[in-house]
């Protein structure tokens, strides 16, 4: 594609600053939706880390706003959805893009043989401790 990327190591400070100017790659990903809001709302600008982009679109901002108020989960996922893409704008790779996913890293986890832990979910790189999300169906091995 042309493009020349040098991958740099830089303090949270650092990126905080320039990643305001600069492409910025960090691990991350929740497992809930409000990350879209932070991600994408131009209401969160200079709000610690969020939307480092400082996408601004209008569209996207009442859909994230009208997802975030509403009443039911599906009415919510409606709007999660219509911000990603709407048929004619969006933040997805059909719309603006602004951020780019690049790739998903596995986790493994040491534990004694004795605890199931049941059916994981991919966990996340944030401090939602994806692994204890369903801990109520763990059970104990003989």
């Amino acid at each position: 594609m042309g493009i020349k990327i040098n991958a740099i190591g830089a303090t949270w400070d650092e990126i905080y600053v320039k990643g305001k100017e600069n492409a910025v790659m960090w691990g991350g990903g929740r497992h809930h939706a409000h990350q879209l809001y932070t991600m994408y709302s131009s209401k969160v600008f200079n709000q610690g880390y969020n939307n480092m982009t400082h996408y601004t679109n209008p569209a996207v901002d009442e859909y994230l706003d009208k997802a975030m108020h509403a009443s039911t989960q599906e009415e919510a996922n409606k709007y999660w959805k219509l911000a990603q893409w709407d048929g004619q704008t969006g933040f997805s790779p059909l719309g603006d893009i602004p951020i780019i996913w690049l790739a998903r890293v596995d986790h493994l986890y040491l534990a004694n043989e004795k605890p199931d832990v049941g059916k994981q979910p991919i966990h996340s790189h944030s401090h939602e401790w994806a692994l204890f999300g369903n801990i109520s169906e763990w059970t104990w091995g003989k």
